[in-house]
């Protein structure tokens, strides 16, 4: 994906997110618990997955940090929809990477990522 195609697609996940739910739907405490992310973190994902293991630990930490749980974090990395709209390996992980960097929206892809309607590919997608 080109840099272009890449903040095009963040703003569209931002801008879906706006209208799918409200923040309020990602409240509540994290325990204890699902605060640290290490290695063994990485056996909650599908084996299939296509985004690297140092990817992935980069962005559980990120979502950890801003309030979600090491569940949810792995729930996103295991969503098709998801996988195939933050890139590729060889492509960088563009906005994989941008959503590291920006870990505030994270939470918004979370909220995208429960309307069911979403597909991987079409008008409609992620």
């Amino acid at each position: 994906m080109r840099k272009g195609g890449a903040a095009a697609a963040a703003a569209a996940i931002a801008v879906g997110i706006v209208v799918a739910l409200p923040a309020t739907t990602m409240a509540g405490p994290v325990p204890d618990g699902e605060r640290k992310v290490g290695q063994q973190w990485l056996s909650r994902l599908d084996p299939g997955l296509q985004i690297p293991g140092d990817h992935a630990l980069r962005f559980a930490r990120a979502a950890v940090a801003t309030g979600l749980t090491k569940t949810e974090a792995a729930r996103m990395l295991n969503d098709d929809r998801f996988a195939a709209a933050v890139g590729s390996p060889d492509q960088g992980m563009g906005l994989l990477e941008a959503m590291i960097a920006n870990p505030d929206f994270i939470g918004d892809a979370l909220l995208l990522l429960t309307d069911d309607r979403l597909t991987a590919t079409g008008a409609d997608s992620v």
